[in-house]
């Protein structure tokens, strides 16, 4: 059975060899030794903002729910005096909240690239002006992840889709960390669970 793996890797190689378009990769690397002479606008308070709406869509989207599933459930209906328990220990368990807040932010890769699109915003530039939104470095041949590995690595790709450097709080972290908050905390808060 492993020898069948095997007879395809020539075929990979070849591929990658001769430039053979592959399927498009979506990544997120940040390299934040390569920092610009002015200083970053610090965007804590705009991602706080945005974190604080976000988590009330969420809790106003499962409070619709909720009414609705309860309205469903009317009290002419057979067995309703089982039913409204049951759901009521659904809805209100903190998997679900968990799960909505998931829903509400969507996948980490479009979060991240809607952040990168909104610090090249005229608008938003407007709100910090004479300052660097997001930060990344023009040259990307020059980023300390250029060869980082073998010429026909694969893990290459991943180089060419930097993430951005932002402020936040004083702190600088790729926009890529907060795709990876909402979308991962997810997955880690699922992990302790089974616990």
């Amino acid at each position: 059975m492993k020898r069948q793996y095997f007879q395809f890797a020539p075929v990979v190689i070849g591929c990658f060899m001769f430039g053979t378009p592959g399927p498009i990769v979506y990544a997120h690397e940040t390299d934040q030794f390569s920092m610009p002479n002015k200083e970053l606008a610090d965007l804590g308070d705009y991602l706080n903002e945005y974190f604080i709406i976000m988590l009330e869509t969420s809790v106003d989207r499962l409070n619709k729910k909720i009414d609705r599933g309860f309205k469903s459930i009317s009290s002419e209906t057979c067995g309703s005096h089982e039913l409204r328990p049951r759901l009521a220990k659904q809805v209100y368990s903190p998997g679900w909240l968990a799960k909505e807040v998931k829903d509400t932010f969507g996948s980490a890769v479009l979060m991240i690239e809607g952040l990168e699109h909104k610090t090249k915003s005229w608008k938003m530039k407007e709100q910090y002006p004479g300052k660097i939104l997001a930060y990344q470095p023009r040259d990307k041949f020059k980023s300390i992840y250029n060869g980082m590995y073998f010429p026909l690595d694969p893990r290459n790709i991943t180089t060419f889709f930097f993430a951005s450097t932002i402020r936040v709080y004083n702190n600088y972290l790729g926009t890529d960390k907060i795709g990876h908050f909402a979308d991962m905390g997810y997955h880690y808060y699922k992990a302790y669970r089974r616990v």
